[in-house]
């Protein structure tokens, strides 16, 4: 008797699916050959010419379709026009969103019965492999006839330590017993569980070892972002409180986050599915008080984020950079790309992986731990650089804002400052004081003074042989676009006697800069055409000089 493999067609705009439905169907085609045939497909396969349309001719002949979407129907391209091309299909059809994704509407444009929606559900919100084993198996004894042995679906452990030389999954005791040296700064790491689910940990195991390489503790924790009591769930505010917070004190002195969105801020559909409500949680983070760097995972390939002058997507401005901010998080680096591999020959989706990159990852463990020894400074021994805007580079525009009183606001955070113990000789009167103290040295200006008064009232001063030092660490390619805009180092703008002036006030260990010119009184119509003209000498001895003097 010829028995017909039970044909399943499965859309997800989730990734986290991907890797764990592969595993399974492979599982499946050596276990049980020949019984099912699954087509899996991602948006982003979808996104290709005529794979749409590949999609609807699979589905027309399926006797299942699961659809599991992110962000609504919206990320399936023409949701309507694809359900109507299946009217009079006798497919099965199941339809969910995320489990923070709850409404009537997808469900009721299911054709299961209750109690297999909510199995099926399940076995989606749950997620990783075995679930999807026991998915596929119940599904085929439900329609086909057949007499798998299926578990119902397995919760997943939502959260928890995650290390990749740790065999299983640690409790917090037992890696602090482990792993942890109480002499040495703290770094914490939070990501999501889907990374774990589909083993998508390549740049995860990359920033663990790279903190603990460069001297560091780290703590990384894997979670599901949204508290959720019946899932049981403790979210972002739960790990905060049982794995970065110990006696009432933070275990970490700085967190790396690659979580998108932003965290304090939500919106979700009220229980009916009909109205939009908005959340928010200021003190989410605050509760931590400690940084919080923002790690960017970028939609992008490696190789387009190299060439692309932009860098990111739009998609990832929005994601990783915009919406963190609301948090308060300090935006750094790209730590990871896109990386696509070969179609998987069993379900034909494309197999994408985030690809490590290991400069950036090195970059932002090194900031990071700035940010956790400045914890640990007393703050009349730390320094602060506040520059003022400064364009177009004259008296008159120092602090220029619209609809913002930049001198008042400096004046503000000196005040304090001050209360705060850090070193000031003087607090200034008001924002005006600061503004003609800072006019009376050296500024932008260059119309009423010499570049020798200049260099006698600047804040200091970088020479030839040290900024030609700086200037050779730069990469060649940079050192040569560089010469040949400017010169040789330390060119002409603001270089008196082969030293490059810092415009600037220092008051006890506070500097108050302005912001260099990028060159545009120099060379206008090189810049108003060349919008990646390579900035002057001295504007990167200027951030250079701050970043190592001040």
């Amino acid at each position: 008797m010829n028995i017909q493999p039970l044909k399943i067609v499965y859309f997800t705009s989730n990734g986290s699916d991907v890797m764990p439905v592969v595993s399974a169907v492979s599982e499946l085609a050596e276990e049980d050959p020949g019984k099912f045939e699954i087509c899996l497909r991602s948006r982003e396969d979808l996104a290709e010419d005529g794979k749409l349309e590949e999609f609807l001719d699979s589905a027309r002949e399926a006797n299942i379709i699961i659809m599991h979407f992110m962000g609504g129907k919206k990320s399936f391209p023409n949701f309507d026009g694809f359900m109507a091309a299946l009217e009079g299909s006798s497919a099965v059809l199941h339809l969910q969103g995320t489990a923070s994704e709850k409404g009537l509407e997808l469900a009721q444009l299911s054709t299961l019965n209750e109690a297999d929606y909510q199995a099926v559900s399940s076995y989606i919100h749950y997620g990783g492999k075995e679930n999807f084993l026991n998915l596929f198996r119940f599904l085929s004894n439900r329609f086909s006839g057949s007499r798998f042995d299926v578990a119902e679906a397995c919760k997943p452990q939502w959260q928890g330590i995650y290390h990749p030389d740790f065999p299983g999954l640690p409790s917090l005791e037992e890696y602090l017993k482990l792993n942890y040296k109480p002499d040495r700064p703290s770094v914490g790491l939070w990501f999501y569980l889907s990374a774990i689910q589909s083993g998508n940990t390549e740049f995860i195991d990359a920033l663990i070892r790279e903190v603990e390489g460069q001297g560091a503790n780290v703590i990384p924790v894997f979670l599901y972002s949204i508290q959720d009591n019946e899932l049981g769930s403790q979210g972002t505010q739960g790990v905060i409180e049982h794995y970065f917070i110990k006696d009432g004190r933070p275990l970490i002195d700085v967190l790396i986050s690659p979580l998108m969105f932003a965290l304090s801020m939500w919106v979700a559909q009220s229980p009916d599915g009909n109205q939009i409500m908005p959340g928010e949680d200021t003190g989410l983070l605050t509760k931590l008080g400690v940084p919080v760097i923002k790690a960017i995972v970028t939609q992008n390939t490696a190789e387009k984020w190299q060439q692309n002058t932009d860098g990111l997507t739009q998609g990832d401005v929005t994601m990783s950079v915009a919406m963190p901010e609301f948090d308060g998080m300090l935006i750094s680096v790209p730590v990871a790309a896109r990386q696509f591999s070969s179609v998987d020959p069993l379900t034909g989706t494309r197999i994408v992986r985030h690809e490590a990159l290991p400069e950036r990852i090195n970059k932002i463990v090194r900031l990071s731990l700035n940010w956790a020894r400045l914890s640990h400074i007393p703050n009349g021994d730390k320094k602060v650089a506040i520059i003022f805007h400064n364009y177009p580079p004259r008296n008159d525009k120092i602090g220029n804002a619209f609809g913002l009183d930049s001198p008042a606001s400096v004046w503000n955070i000196l005040h304090s400052l001050q209360e705060a113990g850090y070193k000031l000789d003087k607090l200034p009167e008001n924002g005006q004081e600061i503004i003609e103290t800072i006019i009376d040295h050296a500024t932008n200006d260059r119309r009423w003074k010499s570049l020798s008064e200049m260099a006698g009232q600047a804040a200091g001063l970088v020479s030839k042989p040290e900024y030609s030092g700086w200037f050779s660490q730069f990469p060649q390619k940079n050192q040569s676009k560089m010469a040949s805009a400017w010169g040789e180092p330390p060119g002409e703008p603001f270089n008196c006697n082969d030293s490059l002036i810092i415009p600037g006030i220092i008051n006890g260990n506070i500097f108050i800069g302005l912001q260099p010119p990028r060159g545009f009184s120099e060379d206008p119509s090189a810049i108003y055409h060349s919008p990646d003209h390579p900035p002057t000498h001295h504007y990167l001895a200027y951030y250079r000089w701050i970043r190592l003097k001040v």
